[in-house]
């Protein structure tokens, strides 16, 4: 079955993405090692972004979201937080859950993220470099078709 994208899950992508510029342009500070693992930042200057921006995300994921059998059988809700690394030519890698559901929940995010194809690498003082990635998503029963 397919899910439309819940306004909860809209207001948490959207201020998770709006948040990023404004951070970035009120705070004017030199990344320090603590906020990278490795070669992987967790924030960048420009963090990655879906191509088209995060409504062509949202379209993206109302129109493949398969709503789970398991978790509609046993009406289970909730959020599944994704986490996921945008390499410099923008593809996905490290995908994994950090906080799931279960009932097949946790593999539809991961799958939506894996199929998601490539997005706009983040930069950091002009070059493109590897950033670390959350996004939640809300699975909930009342815009099950």
């Amino acid at each position: 079955m397919k899910i439309r994208s819940l306004f909860i899950f809209t207001l948490l992508i959207t201020s998770f993405i709006i948040a990023q510029p404004v951070l970035a342009q009120e705070a004017e500070y030199e990344i320090d090692s603590t906020e990278i693992i490795g070669d992987v930042y967790l924030f960048a200057e420009k963090q990655p972004q879906y191509p088209g921006g995060m409504d062509a995300f949202y379209r993206f994921v109302d129109a493949n979201l398969d709503y789970p059998s398991k978790a509609l059988k046993k009406k289970v809700q909730g959020k599944v937080y994704v986490q996921f690394t945008v390499l410099t030519d923008g593809e996905i890698t490290d995908v994994r859950t950090i906080k799931g559901l279960g009932y097949g929940c946790d593999q539809e995010a991961e799958r939506l993220i894996k199929s998601a194809g490539k997005w706009v690498p983040g930069s950091h003082k002009g070059q493109s470099v590897k950033v670390r990635m959350d996004i939640p998503f809300t699975f909930t029963l009342d815009k099950v078709n």
